[in-house]
């Protein structure tokens, strides 16, 4: 059940890595940032999922990430209650808390 969970997350952050780039390279709009965000909605799932196994380096590489997730989550919903944007809008906002390279490593 971990190894299933850990590869979907790997294939979900590889998909998010990719919806990320297409983001920046087409003028970071809310078209991609609702992209961006469903795929953390599968991202959070799955590391629920993980935190289940008990095994301490991979719970405490989740708390990490669901940790920026849900501080990006907040915001990311505060600017589009904000701003409505439409599909095409820059959809841009620095997140509180960085992302944490060296817990999507662990993973790997």
């Amino acid at each position: 059940m971990i190894n299933d969970a850990i590869v979907s997350l790997k294939d979900i952050t590889e998909q998010g890595h990719a919806i990320y780039q297409c983001y920046l390279k087409h003028g970071k709009t809310f078209f991609y940032a609702k992209q961006l965000f469903a795929n953390n909605l599968l991202k959070l799932n799955v590391l629920e999922v993980i935190i289940q196994s008990q095994q301490i380096e991979y719970v405490k590489a989740s708390k990490l990430l669901i940790e920026h997730i849900k501080s990006w989550q907040e915001q990311w919903i505060e600017l589009q209650i904000k701003s409505d944007p439409s599909d095409n809008d820059e959809f841009v906002f620095i997140s509180r808390t960085p992302y944490p390279k060296e817990a999507e490593l662990i993973f790997n």
